[in-house]
């Protein structure tokens, strides 16, 4: 410490200086203090700071030592809890920044992981896409050669429909005279048939007037003239039934009937009818009569058994699926005559125009093969 002009001046090495500015900004107040006690001392005397005692500087200066020392003990306790704040808070800081790494770490760990998962998943992604893209391509290719494929074949089929087209409006053609021809056939034959049937009507009635004439003619007794039994059985013999294809059951009651319309009453019918049934047909009378007494429950009995429905549906599935085969030794005429006889007794009845259009089915294939007869003749030995 030097003592300047009545002033005090403080060495700057009694101090230790401190890099803190509150230490700094401290030690000028005491500077500014001291001065200040100096200053007031001297105005106390004469004016001459020479002449102040030295004892009083002494103690004055001692005074100002222990009040700097206490200042400074004051300013190292704060500064030392300062610079233990400091230190905590390094420490903290460093805690926290470890930490951070730590986290940072683990942040990068768990990265780096899921970018691993991901570029593998996305290799798996892509291997997939590939294959299904491979696969897509084949197919293309498939299906564009299923498409040549298919083309050509719709072409071909064009190509083959126009041919057929043609073949068939010439089919056509001669199936439509055909059919006419048959039509006229079968007006011919039903004209001739009608004549037929009126004919053997008259026949009938003729021979039914005469029987009935000489029932008249019977005696008292009520038996039968031997002429007349005779007539009888001769033309009870002419009709016969077998349960087959041979005579037509509707046709078989028809005639049935109109004999047992003229018979003596004396002659049992049943012994009448068993007479007019042989093979099958009379195997079952044997096992049915004693199931019925009069001509009308024998005829519910026989149609049950031999134009019963599912007798007729045979009749008509033949109509609709049938078809004219000249082996079986049948001309188309006898064929018409003998289908005819059978479905004009179907019931329901059905429409002429209809069995005939139906029949015409049945001549088809032989109408088919004139065409193809006249291409083989006409191009020569090319189908053989």
């Amino acid at each position: 410490m030097n003592l300047r002009s009545g002033k005090v001046v403080m060495d700057s090495k009694t101090i230790n200086d401190e890099p803190n500015e509150n230490t700094q900004t401290q030690t000028d107040m005491n500077n500014h203090e001291i001065t200040n006690t100096l200053m007031n001392q001297e105005n106390m005397g004469t004016g001459d700071a020479q002449n102040i005692p030295i004892n009083t500087l002494d103690i004055l200066l001692q005074k100002l030592s222990e009040k700097l020392d206490q200042k400074f003990d004051q300013q190292n306790k704060t500064i030392t809890l300062q610079m233990e704040e400091i230190k905590t808070n390094t420490i903290m800081i460093q805690t926290l920044h470890e930490t951070m790494e730590q986290q940072n770490q683990i942040l990068n760990d768990k990265i780096d992981k899921q970018y691993i998962n991901l570029n593998k998943k996305i290799e798996n992604e892509t291997k997939n896409l590939s294959s299904q893209i491979k696969i897509n391509k084949e197919q293309i290719i498939q299906i564009k050669s299923e498409n040549m494929v298919t083309n050509n074949t719709i072409y071909r089929l064009e190509s083959d429909f126009e041919t057929y087209k043609t073949k068939i409006d010439q089919n056509n053609a001669h199936v439509n005279t055909k059919i006419n021809n048959i039509n006229t056939q079968i007006t011919d034959i039903e004209t001739n048939l009608t004549k037929d049937i009126n004919l053997l009507n008259k026949k009938m009635d003729t021979e039914t007037q005469n029987i009935r004439g000489e029932i008249n003619k019977i005696n008292v007794t009520g038996q039968m003239p031997y002429y007349l039994c005779n007539s009888y059985l001769q033309l009870d013999n002419n009709y016969k039934f077998y349960g087959d294809k041979r005579t037509h059951p509707k046709m078989f009651l028809k005639h049935l009937k109109q004999t047992l319309e003229i018979i003596p009453n004396n002659i049992n019918i049943k012994f009448h009818i068993r007479n007019s049934l042989k093979g099958e047909a009379e195997t079952w009378f044997n096992i049915i009569e004693d199931n019925f007494e009069t001509f009308e429950q024998f005829k519910d009995l026989f149609i049950g058994k031999y134009w019963c429905e599912s007798y007729q549906s045979r009749i008509r599935e033949n109509l609709f699926n049938g078809r004219f085969n000249e082996d079986y030794g049948y001309s188309m005429e006898n064929y018409i005559l003998k289908k005819f006889s059978y479905i004009k007794f179907l019931d329901p009845p059905m429409p002429e125009n209809e069995v005939v259009r139906y029949l015409a089915r049945h001549f088809e294939s032989n109408i088919r093969d004139v065409p193809n007869s006249n291409s083989r003749h006409k191009h020569g030995r090319k189908t053989d």
